[in-house]
C-alpha cells in the first residue's frame, strides 16, 4: 500500500489585531523532540545593540555579498560564540536592548544538513520549492520565550523561529507574542526585527504559512475581509501559491468580494436583530458611514487596537441607565486628575459611591464618540484622565491623517451614549465573523470567496539584489554534462559577487567555489566554461561542468529522493501541503478533500482511485 500522508491541523491563539499577530506559531516538520539538556548559562555580552535599530544599515554592519558569505561574516564578527552547542550545532548570540531594563537574546544556530536526521525540507516541498537542491547548511534565528532557555531547535513556544538555507531561501516558522510566553515583545516587534535581519543579510526569498487563529476565527480570513490584504503584507509578503490549484487572480477576486460586500445585502429582511444592533452601534461610535463588511470589520479591529488592556476589577453590577448621567457629567470635567474631576462632578451628582465607581469604570473605554484613557502621573502618582474623539484615534491607528472633522449624527441624547470595552468589541467581532463569514448569511458567493481565502495560506517575500557598492553581480546557473543527473530542468541561480575588474577566469573560479560551498550534490562539480546569457543588474551566466555525480546523491532535492506524481481533479500537479492519498495501483496522489473524504475520517487500508476502480 502506498504511504498515506496527512498534515495535522495546528492550533493558534493570538492577541488582538489589528496591529499585531501576537501568536503565530507553526512547525510544519513534526519531529520527536530531543531530550532537553541542562539550560545553558547566558554569557556576559560583548556588544549590546538596540532592538529597534538592529538590522538597519550599519547596525551592526553593512553587508554587500551573497547571503552565505554574509552569514559567515556576521557569525565571525558580530555574534558572540557560545561554548555550549544546541543539538551539536555551533551557536552564536546577539544581545538586543529593548529598553534599559529589558535585554532580548537572539540565538543564531548553524545546522550542518549532512549530519541532520532530517536533511530534506518539508517547508520547501509544500511551497513549490521541491526542485531546489539540498543546501549544505541551514541557519536558525531563534528568540526563546521569556521564562525558558534554548535547549532544542524546534519548539512551538519560541517567540521567533526562522530558518534560512545557505542559498538565501528560507521560511518563517514561529511567531509568538504577549499572550504566549513573551513578557515584552509583541508580534509586530518580532516581525519588524526579522524583516530588518533579512534585508541586512541580503536574503533571497522567505515564505510564511499564514494559519493563525484567534479563538475560533481564522485570522487570514478576518484580516483579508477587513483590509483586503493579509496581515503579513505590512512587511511586503504577498501571494505565493494556493492549495487546491488556487491562482493569484482567484485569490484577489475573493478578497475583493469579501472586503466590498455591501451590508445592505446581509439579512435584508432584518431577521437577525442582534447583527443590525452591532452595525448601528459602531456607526454611532465611529461617527462615520459604514456601508461594507470591510469597513465594519476594520472599524471594530481599529477600535479594539485603540483600547489598551485592562485587568478585570470586581465591581458592583449597575445597569446602563444608572451610569448615563454621571458618565455624561464626567465627560465635561475630564482632562484633569481624579481629585479635580471628582470634586467638580459632585456639584451635579451627590452620590459619592456612584462617582467613584464611574471614575474607576472609565478606564480605557469609549462613551459615545469619545475615547477615555486613564494614566498615572509618574511624578505626582495621581490618576489623570484624557479625552479624545474615537474618529481621531481610528485615523491615528490606521496611519492616516485626519483630513476633516466628522460631525456626530447621534446628537447628545443619553440613549445615544454608548460605552464599550475591549471584551465587548471582541464579542461583537466574533459574532459578525461567525454569522457572515461562516454562517452563510452572505450567500453562495461569499461562501465560495471564503473558501478561496482559507485555501491560500502560503505567502512569500523576495528581496531585490542591491547594486550600489560598485561590484559586479552575476546570477549563475549550472549545466551538468552528465546525462540524466538532474530530473528537474532548472534550479534557482546562485548570486556571485566580484570586484569591478574581475576577469572571466575569476568568475569561473568563484562560481565553482559557490556551488561547492552551497549544495551537497555539487561537491565534486568542476567548471568547464562560463556562458553569459543576459546583461544588467545580476547578469545571468550559465556555467557548464561535470563531476556532480560525486556529491551526495541522496541529498539532491529538497523534496526528497522519491518523485511524487500528483494528478488531482482540482488541477493540482504538485504537493501543496494538504492532506493527500495515493492510489495503491497507479500511485497517483490526490487530495482527500477532492475525493470527498473528511479530514476526521481515516483512509481505507487499500485505496483505489476512480479510474482504477472503473477498470477493475
Amino acid at each position: 500500500m502506498a504511504h498515506k500522508r496527512s498534515t495535522s491541523e495546528p492550533t493558534f491563539i493570538l492577541s488582538p489585531l489589528c496591529s499585531t499577530y501576537d501568536k503565530y506559531n507553526y512547525n510544519k516538520i513534526h519531529k520527536p523532540m530531543p531530550t532537553p539538556k541542562e539550560p545553558m548559562s547566558t554569557p556576559k555580552p560583548n556588544n549590546i545593540y538596540r532592538f529597534h535599530s538592529f538590522g538597519h544599515p550599519g547596525c551592526p554592519a553593512t553587508f554587500s555579498g551573497a547571503f552565505r558569505d554574509n552569514m559567515r561574516e556576521f557569525l565571525a564578527h558580530w555574534a558572540q560564540s557560545l561554548a555550549n552547542q544546541i543539538e551539536g550545532n555551533p551557536t552564536g548570540l546577539a544581545h538586543l536592548a529593548l529598553s534599559q531594563e529589558t535585554l532580548i537574546l537572539l540565538y543564531v544556530i548553524e545546522e550542518d544538513v549532512r549530519g541532520s536526521p532530517w536533511p530534506h525540507c518539508d517547508h520547501c516541498r509544500c511551497v513549490g520549492w521541491s526542485h531546489h537542491l539540498v543546501s549544505r547548511r541551514r541557519y536558525h534565528f531563534i528568540i526563546v520565550a521569556s521564562d525558558q532557555s534554548l535547549c532544542v531547535l524546534h519548539s512551538s513556544t519560541h517567540l521567533l523561529h526562522c530558518l534560512i538555507h545557505c542559498n538565501g531561501f528560507g521560511h518563517l516558522l514561529s511567531l509568538n507574542g504577549r499572550e504566549n510566553g513573551s513578557k515584552h515583545l509583541f508580534g509586530h516587534h518580532s516581525m519588524g526585527l526579522w524583516d530588518r535581519i533579512c534585508s541586512m543579510l541580503c536574503t533571497r526569498k522567505v515564505t510564511v504559512e499564514d494559519t493563525a487563529r484567534k479563538h475560533s476565527m481564522e485570522l487570514r480570513l478576518l484580516h483579508s475581509a477587513a483590509y483586503a490584504h493579509p496581515w503579513f503584507s505590512q512587511w511586503g509578503y504577498s501571494f505565493c501559491h494556493g492549495s487546491f490549484c488556487i491562482t493569484e487572480l482567484r485569490y484577489s477576486m475573493a478578497v475583493k468580494i469579501l472586503n466590498q460586500l455591501p451590508l445592505a445585502m446581509l439579512d435584508p429582511q432584518h431577521q437577525d436583530a442582534h447583527l443590525h444592533r452591532i452595525i448601528g452601534k459602531y456607526k454611532t461610535i465611529c461617527n462615520s458611514t459604514i456601508s461594507t463588511l470591510g469597513q465594519l470589520l476594520r472599524a471594530m479591529l481599529l477600535l479594539n487596537a485603540c483600547l489598551p488592556w485592562q485587568k478585570a476589577n470586581a465591581a458592583p453590577t449597575m445597569n446602563g441607565s444608572q451610569l448615563v448621567t454621571p458618565s455624561k457629567c464626567m465627560l465635561k470635567k475630564l482632562d484633569n486628575n481624579k481629585v479635580e474631576v471628582r470634586d467638580r462632578a459632585r456639584k451635579h451628582i451627590g452620590e459619592t459611591g456612584l462617582l467613584d465607581f464611574v471614575l474607576m469604570s472609565l478606564n480605557n473605554c469609549t462613551v459615545g464618540p469619545h475615547l477615555i484613557r486613564r494614566t498615572i502621573n509618574r511624578k505626582t502618582k495621581v490618576l489623570e484622565y484624557s479625552l479624545s474623539l474615537v474618529s481621531t484615534e481610528l485615523d491615528y491607528c490606521d496611519g492616516e491623517a485626519a483630513t476633516k472633522t466628522r460631525k456626530s449624527k447621534s446628537g447628545d441624547h443619553p440613549q445615544n451614549q454608548i460605552q464599550v470595552g475591549r471584551s465587548e468589541v471582541m464579542r461583537d467581532l466574533e459574532y459578525v465573523y461567525k454569522r457572515v463569514l461562516e454562517g452563510g448569511l452572505g450567500g453562495e458567493v461569499v461562501e465560495a470567496a471564503r473558501r478561496v481565502v482559507l485555501d491560500t495560506k502560503h505567502l512569500t517575500k523576495e528581496w531585490p539584489i542591491s547594486d550600489d557598492d560598485g561590484k559586479l553581480r552575476f546570477m549563475v546557473r549550472m549545466v551538468v554534462e552528465e546525462a540524466g543527473m538532474f530530473s528537474h530542468a532548472t534550479t534557482p541561480p546562485e548570486l556571485v559577487v566580484l570586484s569591478l575588474h574581475a576577469s572571466v577566469g575569476d568568475l569561473r573560479a568563484e562560481a565553482e567555489r559557490t556551488l561547492h560551498d552551497t549544495y551537497c550534490v555539487m561537491e565534486g562539480f568542476r567548471d568547464g566554461a562560463a556562458i553569459p546569457r543576459q546583461s544588467g543588474i545580476g547578469m545571468g551566466v550559465w556555467v557548464r561542468g561535470k563531476g556532480a555525480e560525486r556529491g551526495a546523491a541522496s541529498l539532491k532535492y529538497e523534496g526528497g529522493a522519491k518523485e511524487w506524481r500528483v494528478e488531482c481533479e482540482c488541477g493540482a500537479r504538485d504537493d501543496d501541503g494538504e492532506r493527500m492519498v495515493a492510489c495503491d495501483l497507479c500511485e497517483v496522489w490526490q487530495h482527500t478533500r477532492c475525493l470527498c473524504i473528511p479530514d476526521a475520517e481515516e483512509v481505507a487500508h487499500l485505496f483505489f482511485c476512480d479510474r482504477r476502480a472503473a477498470l477493475s
